[in-house]
């Protein structure tokens, strides 16, 4: 089966077949006219010599009789020219038309292939979006489910570290071991979070001597620029203030090795009343204590960076 491509360029040889045939034609006419013409002229200007020159006319007619039947050929050879390309153009036609259906009924297929994948598709997605939608829910539910035995957890974690600080705390003062076990294993976090330093020494109940006096320092952790001269009291007094705060002034009599650092004092028990706390920051002089018996922490060191 020829393609529209072929069939076009079928038609379009012999439009310009026709073409140059009817240009042919038409320049075959026109001499032949100036031709008759010519010869009407002749036949008026020697209309005289008719008779004596029969036989010029008689080759005259006789050429007139051949253009006749020449022109009568090449009418019959147009007619059936137009009538084969009638007939390829109708055939073309029909070809195209043949086609046009044929291409229109496979887009009809394929238009309703595509409506019914869409629709396919748009239930399997709407099948999968409430599936997600019900894990979701679900996974929510769960969530939230978690989440209140994790909060209950911590709360009861939390509520429990209280109580065992408290005991613990109570146990240590009864002891005498607060500085030991409740203040020392406390001063890395806090050294580190309030004073922005690393302390590479910590000692508890440094005695130091010189000549019938003696000095005792309860907690002391060395940082590189820094040293922490921690007094620890189990029932903490207004009066131990002034006491720490006296007894820093004679700090670096016994310590000379530390005289290029800074000393800094600091009040440390396991709780204070609000009234030494700020009698203290009024002192400046850092109180170290439990926070809601939580952990060991400087309760006053905002207060007197304030100041």
């Amino acid at each position: 089966m020829k393609t529209l491509e072929e069939v076009d360029e079928k038609v379009t040889s012999l439009e310009t077949t026709l073409e140059r045939f009817i240009t042919y034609h038409d320049l075959f006419l026109r001499r032949l006219e100036r031709d008759i013409e010519e010869n009407n002229k002749l036949i008026e200007e020697n209309g005289k010599l008719v008779e004596g020159n029969s036989k010029q006319i008689g080759e005259c007619v006789r050429i007139t009789e051949e253009n006749s039947k020449q022109i009568n050929e090449s009418n019959k050879l147009i007619s059936r020219l137009a009538e084969e390309n009638s007939k390829q153009i109708n055939e073309s036609n029909e070809r195209i038309s043949r086609l046009a259906e044929e291409n229109s009924k496979q887009i009809n297929e394929s238009n309703k292939l595509i409506s019914r994948l869409a629709e396919e598709n748009s239930k399997q997605i709407n099948e999968s979006n409430e599936r997600i939608n019900r894990l979701a829910e679900e996974n929510s539910k769960q969530i939230d489910e978690n989440n209140g035995r994790i909060n209950r957890f911590i709360e009861e974690n939390n509520k429990q570290i209280k109580e065992n600080n408290k005991q613990w705390g109570a146990l240590a003062k009864k002891m005498g071991t607060i500085d030991e076990d409740l203040v020392a294993p406390a001063t890395r976090p806090v050294m580190q979070k309030y004073f922005n330093c690393e302390p590479t020494f910590r000692g508890i109940r440094l005695l130091k001597h010189s000549g019938s006096e003696s000095f005792e320092v309860d907690v002391l952790v060395v940082c590189e620029t820094q040293v922490f001269m921690i007094e620890v009291k189990s029932t903490p007094r207004p009066e131990h203030v002034e006491e720490i705060l006296a007894k820093v002034k004679n700090f670096r009599r016994f310590f000379p090795e530390y005289e290029d650092k800074q000393v800094v004092p600091i009040f440390a028990g396991i709780v204070f009343s609000d009234e030494i706390v700020k009698y203290a920051t009024k002192k400046d002089l850092y109180v170290m204590a439990y926070r809601e018996w939580e952990y060991m922490d400087i309760i006053n060191f905002n207060e007197i960076e304030r100041k």
